[in-house]
This record gives structure tokens, C-alpha cells and sequence, in this order.
């Protein structure tokens, strides 16, 4: 039997059994799941049975619901998801068998895997866009130029605080 248990520290304790095809929920009392909780709208969503494991479905609630921190208005739940109702957390624990991802066999050991490179020889693919908005200093001088605008802008203080004081003080 699937079910919520509450994170929150406000519903500390509270388990929420889910234990019919559907079930909807939310603050209000003629819910079949009352959660006496603010940011819970009265009615929030239904909980859908699908196969083995729940469906969370958000039925247009004020502060939305989020699995694993993602928004969803539609979602299957997995053991283990974290729900957030509103701003109320909960475990969602299933007795429904898990499925594991597919995955690739891995290659023998010791075999060496040959990465795709770029025209620079660099172990990236050729799509490869750097959005970093700093840049690496250039080799070939790149250092001289600070340090001149330092020198300038020190040039321009001192000269505008001559100007200044031989205007105020003749």
C-alpha cells in the first residue's frame, strides 16, 4: 500500500495512507485526504492510481506541487519521491516493484575508450560552447593592459583633484 508521510514540521508524524483509485486532496474537509495545512489549497489535486504506484495530478492549487524539487501539474510518483504540496514536503513510500534503467554493458577492463576531439585536440564534442563569460588571459602581453589603466585612472584622479582644489581654494 502506497503512501505520504509528512516531512514538514507543522504535520510531523502525520501518514496518509493511499489506499483507494483515486483521492483527492487538499485543505478542505470534504477531500478524501484533509491536510490542515496554509499553503495547501482547499482543493489542490487528486492522487490517480496508475498501475502499481499513484499519479499525482495538480488540479490548477494556488502554490503548485513539485516531485524531487521539479514542478509538475501531472506526474507518476516512485517510491521514495519527495512531494512538495504547496510548501508542505512528504515521503511518498510504494510497495510497487521498481524498475531499474536500462544501461549499457561496460566495455572489458583495462580497454580504453576513445573520446571524440575537437580541431584544438581538446576531449570535447565538436558542438561544444563555452558559456563561461570570463575568458582566459591571453599569452602574448595580456597583463600590460591593466595595468596602464590602472596608471590612467590614477593620472585622471590626481589631475581632477588639482583642478579642484586651485578652483575652491583662489
Amino acid at each position: 500500500m502506497a503512501r505520504l508521510i509528512a516531512q514538514t514540521p507543522e504535520l510531523a508524524g502525520q501518514i496518509y495512507e493511499l489506499d483507494s483509485p483515486l483521492l483527492t486532496f487538499g485543505r478542505a474537509e470534504d477531500n478524501v485526504l484533509s491536510i490542515p495545512h496554509g499553503s495547501i489549497s482547499s482543493h489542490h489535486g487528486e492522487f490517480r492510481l496508475d498501475g502499481s504506484d499513484y499519479r499525482l495530478v495538480d488540479i490548477g492549487s494556488t502554490n503548485g506541487s513539485k516531485v524531487n524539487d521539479a514542478p509538475v501539474t501531472n506526474h507518476l510518483l516512485r517510491h521514495g519521491d519527495l512531494v512538495m504540496l504547496g510548501n508542505a514536503l512528504f515521503e511518498y513510500q510504494s510497495q510497487a516493484p521498481t524498475t531499474a534503467a536500462p544501461t549499457a554493458p561496460l566495455p572489458p577492463s583495462g580497454e580504453r575508450i576513445a573520446l571524440g576531439m575537437n580541431q584544438s585536440g581538446v576531449g570535447r564534442p565538436a558542438s561544444f560552447v563555452n558559456l563561461v563569460a570570463i575568458s582566459k588571459p591571453s599569452k602574448s602581453g595580456g597583463k600590460k593592459l591593466p595595468l596602464l589603466l590602472i596608471i590612467g585612472i590614477v593620472v585622471v584622479l590626481l589631475a581632477g583633484g588639482y583642478l579642484a582644489y586651485s578652483t575652491f581654494m583662489s
